[in-house]
């Protein structure tokens, strides 16, 4: 999806969107290669257990605990890609008391930097509380 095409998203009943750091080449820290904007993404392990693993993984609404979530590399390592996948809400299994969560599948809407990533989340997320994801304010 092209910035343009983003910005003038609108998030349909159901779902929610989620924030995900993967490698340059577009490889997770386990292996799984995530596709590319606008295809969807399916975990090949999927287990809904409310254990890490066995699913694709990310942060509800820019929101969580990156650090706890060993994703502080996505800020540091040269070429990290940021995306923003729109995930089914019934298919949501927090983790970690809610610093990650995990999904049996999402579709790829954005790909870019993590500053971008959240300022489009936050754009559908105006009503959810908490501190988010590389996230600037103004007042």
């Amino acid at each position: 999806m092209s910035t343009l095409a983003i910005n003038e998203y609108t998030l349909p009943p159901g779902k929610a969107l989620v924030l995900r750091v993967i490698h340059a080449d577009r490889s997770s820290s386990h292996g799984f290669i995530w596709p590319n904007v606008g295809e969807t993404a399916k975990a090949p392990d999927w287990d809904p257990r409310p254990v890490c693993g066995y699913g694709l993984h990310g942060w509800l609404w820019a929101q969580g605990d990156v650090k706890s979530s060993d994703g502080e590399w996505g800020f540091t390592e040269d070429g990290a890609v940021w995306l923003v996948l729109e995930v089914t809400a019934a298919d949501i299994i927090p983790l970690n008391g809610g610093s990650k969560v995990k999904f049996p599948e999402a579709q790829v809407l954005y790909a870019g930097g993590a500053k971008d990533c959240t300022e489009i989340i936050l754009k559908h997320a105006f009503d959810k509380l908490g501190s988010f994801i590389a996230g600037t304010a103004t007042a």
